[in-house]
């Protein structure tokens, strides 16, 4: 596939196969993720990855959990939002058959924007496998979850940056959907 195909055909997957994904294949994601740019190249992101289905199904469950007791503490809580945290209907992970999930370190210069790009990496790279992602950001709350951080051998002073769900789309878009016309607000 080329760079421009993986990019304009990418779609943030909210139904997946049940089919696992192929270890060789979460590790060329990580791989692709560690190509990023980075600040002052620092390459200081790092991951853990969920493939056992019901730990997907569990952090799923405790981050919206943990996600909603946060935004309500923090006084940040649209009814939208609280509206999917507080469904049992709401699947966050959409059933995906694994999980990336990205951490910094308080030495990363620009955490946020590093983590950024190594998840489009991450993303793009699996459009082009013939996989689909979704950037899910209800699953914050589970930053300050002491079980998932121990579960997953993750190092006190690291902070969950992104979470993506990885799995085999059950449909897949071809007709692209209709993006607005980029904003320049100047061209010397």
């Amino acid at each position: 596939m080329e760079t421009m195909d993986a990019l304009y055909g990418r779609r943030s997957v909210r139904k997946y196969l049940p089919e696992p994904v192929p270890p060789e294949k979460m590790r060329a994601l990580i791989e692709a993720g560690c190509r990023a740019a980075s600040a002052l190249n620092a390459q200081d992101v790092s991951f853990a990855v969920v493939t056992d289905r019901d730990k997907v199904s569990e952090y799923g469950e405790r981050g919206k959990r943990r996600t909603l007791e946060e935004r309500r503490a923090a006084g940040r809580m649209s009814p939208y939002i609280e509206r999917i945290l507080t469904s049992e209907r709401s699947v966050i992970f959409h059933r995906a058959p694994a999980l990336i999930f990205l951490f910094t370190s308080p030495e990363c210069y620009s955490p946020v924007e590093d983590a950024s790009l190594v998840a489009g990496n991450i993303m793009t790279a699996a459009e082009d496998m013939g996989l689909g992602t979704c950037w899910i950001g209800l699953a914050q709350g589970l930053n300050g979850d002491p079980d998932f951080r121990k579960e997953l051998d993750i190092p006190e002073d690291r902070t969950l940056r992104a979470t993506i769900t990885v799995g085999y789309p059950e449909i897949r878009e071809t007709v692209p959907k209709e993006k607005k016309p980029p904003v320049i607000h100047g061209w010397i």
